[in-house]
C-alpha cells in the first residue's frame, strides 16, 4: 500500500503505509479500535497510535479500564483525535509523557516530569471525546454531556 502525504515543503510525497495525511494543515490519517484493559501502566495495546484520528473504544472490564493518548511530543500542535465509547461502559483517559516534562490534560498533570502516569480523566458512558494537542505538553479534551444511552 501507499501512504500519500501532502506538506507545505514538498507537496505530494509517497511512503510505504496506508492513508492520506495533510501535514501542516488537517490530518486525516487513520482509525483505530482499542480495547481498554484494566487500569495499568501504558502499553502498546492501551495507547492510541500517533497516526490515529478516530478511535473506537471498547472495555475489557468496566469504567476503570484505561487508555492513553500518545505523548504530545509525538504529534504536531493542532492534532485532533476523536474518541468514541462504543460499548457504553465509560473508561479512564490519560496520556504518555515525553520523559522530561509533565504532560497535562486540560492543565492537570497526568504524568510526572519523568513521563510516569499520575492521573486520569474519567470519561462517561457513550461519550464522544475530542482531544486536541494545544501546546508542547498539553492535550485539551472536550467531553460533551451525555443525556441518554441508545436502545
Amino acid at each position: 500500500m501507499v501512504k500519500a502525504v501532502f506538506n507545505n515543503q514538498q507537496g505530494l510525497v509517497q511512503y510505504a503505509g496506508v492513508g492520506v495525511q495533510f501535514k501542516n494543515q488537517v490530518s486525516l490519517v487513520g482509525t483505530q479500535s482499542l480495547d481498554a484493559p484494566s487500569a495499568a501502566a501504558a502499553a502498546s495495546a492501551s495507547t492510541i497510535l500517533a497516526s490515529s484520528n478516530l478511535v473506537l473504544v471498547t472495555q475489557q472490564n468496566n469504567a476503570n479500564d484505561r487508555i492513553y493518548l500518545p505523548s504530545p511530543a509525538d504529534v504536531p500542535v493542532g492534532t485532533i483525535i476523536t474518541i468514541i465509547d462504543v460499548e457504553g461502559n465509560g473508561y479512564e483517559l490519560s496520556s504518555l509523557g515525553d520523559g522530561t516534562t509533565a504532560t497535562t490534560i486540560n492543565g492537570t498533570a497526568v504524568t510526572n516530569a519523568g513521563g510516569d502516569y499520575s492521573k486520569e480523566l474519567a470519561i462517561t458512558a457513550y461519550a464522544t471525546v475530542t482531544a486536541i494537542k494545544t501546546s508542547a505538553n498539553n492535550w485539551h479534551v472536550s467531553v460533551p454531556p451525555v443525556t441518554a444511552a441508545p436502545n
